[in-house]
């Protein structure tokens, strides 16, 4: 009976040593290695929808209520539908790396300033401070929390979806505009 009981305290300590992180079971969950294509659905304060969808961590599209935010490795092309607007820019790196670390574990790690078992602190200056938390599980993000400044952005009800059929993923990222009908402004 000892003999068990030593093994038995054995197991569990080496369970707890070496045990997942909260993010990594999550990333685990679902993140697929072989697939580069992801859409991730979310709201924002309650209220507002955003759909991120990425494409070989590389490029992006961002739908966010009257505007679509397109970047790839050089620019980035910002149209808002009530203005009839299309800015184009020097590609934000902050931002792109921002949402990647998401896709990337490796990127993810580097960026964690605090882990406390359900949540964690990613350390980003430039959008203040990001607090991830996760469910009890560890299986689906429960929420975001970005607190800039005076701003507090609360993104909740996040889904991570791989898209399976790469056959539509290149419209996504083009806009479907003829640009000689929109104010243009390349910032460039």
């Amino acid at each position: 009976m000892k003999f068990s009981v030593n093994y038995l305290y054995l197991f569990f300590l080496l369970s707890f040593i070496f045990s997942e992180e909260c993010y990594e079971k999550w990333f685990n969950n679902n993140f697929f290695i072989n697939n580069v294509y992801y859409k991730i659905h979310a709201n924002i304060n309650n209220s507002d929808s955003i759909k991120i969808y990425t494409k070989n961590n590389k490029e992006y599209r961002i739908d966010l209520i009257d505007k679509i935010i397109i970047t790839d490795s050089l620019k980035t092309i910002s149209y808002n539908r009530k203005t009839n607007q299309l800015y184009i820019e020097k590609r934000d790196d902050n931002l792109s790396d921002f949402i990647f670390s998401f896709i990337n574990i490796k990127n993810l790690r580097s960026k964690i300033k605090k882990n406390d078992n359900n949540y964690i602190k990613i350390k980003n200056k430039s959008y203040g401070n990001i607090y991830v938390y996760f469910n009890d599980k560890c299986t689906f993000i429960d929420s975001i929390v970005i607190d800039r400044m005076k701003n507090k952005f609360n993104i909740k009800n996040i889904s991570v979806n791989s898209i399976d059929d790469p056959s539509n993923i290149d419209s996504l990222f083009t806009l479907d505009i003829d640009e000689k009908e929109v104010f243009k402004y390349d910032l460039r």
